[in-house]
């Protein structure tokens, strides 16, 4: 995933959980977070990512979890990219 994609889903998910970052009791857990979600998020793949993200959003009432994201079925197993952009 490109870093405008995760800023993509990282913006979907704070949209569609209000309280996603706004429960952070101090600015700099929220950035924490941000920065957390967006190393994990550059590591996933776009398309199926994405999709399983509308699916979790129509389906649950509290935001997800990284875990929560990924391929079902495969959740030890995933490529990941690296910092370069190659898989692992």
């Amino acid at each position: 995933m490109k870093d405008e994609q995760a800023k993509e889903l990282f913006t979907i998910i704070a949209v569609a959980y209000p309280n996603f970052l706004n429960d952070e009791r101090k600015s700099y857990q929220a950035a924490e977070k941000a920065r957390f979600w967006r190393k994990e998020l550059l590591r996933l793949e776009y398309v199926g990512t994405k999709k399983r993200l509308e699916q979790y959003i129509r389906t649950n009432k509290y935001e997800p979890s990284i875990s929560e994201l990924l391929p079902v079925g495969n959740k030890q197993e995933i490529p990941y990219l690296d910092e370069k952009g190659v898989y692992e």
